[in-house]
């Protein structure tokens, strides 16, 4: 997994941080890419910053990480003018919704699926 995330260092729209104590311990991380397109018939402009990923140690949950890497996304997403942060997560992982919904994400859509 370190190559596929050193990978992420050189792509421009990619934006890999972490979150480490006062003894360099990586506690944990977030990786979001910036998502722009333009207007076109069916959709308005679209100018996003999606975190693909976040997660904090459970030694490390709940003393301000997590908070932390979403606050600097928002710095992020504030200097490029962007319109909005978007992100999913599992319908089990009630801990994760809880923590979004205090950080100020809305739930704002379901995804579906069948499998066969």
């Amino acid at each position: 997994m370190g190559l596929f995330f050193s990978q992420l260092v050189d792509r421009e729209n990619d934006i890999l941080l972490l979150a480490v104590t006062g003894s360099e311990d990586a506690v944990g991380y977030v990786w979001a890419v910036v998502n722009c397109a333009p207007e076109n018939p069916f959709k308005f402009e679209r100018r996003v910053m999606y975190i693909n990923q976040i997660a904090v140690t459970p030694t490390h949950r709940s003393l301000g990480a997590g908070r932390m890497l979403i606050k600097r996304i928002e710095e992020y997403a504030r200097e490029l003018k962007l319109h909005r942060i978007e992100l999913d997560s599992w319908m089990f992982n009630q801990d994760a919704h809880a923590f979004f919904e205090k950080m100020g994400f809305a739930k704002y859509r379901a995804d579906f699926w069948k499998v066969i």
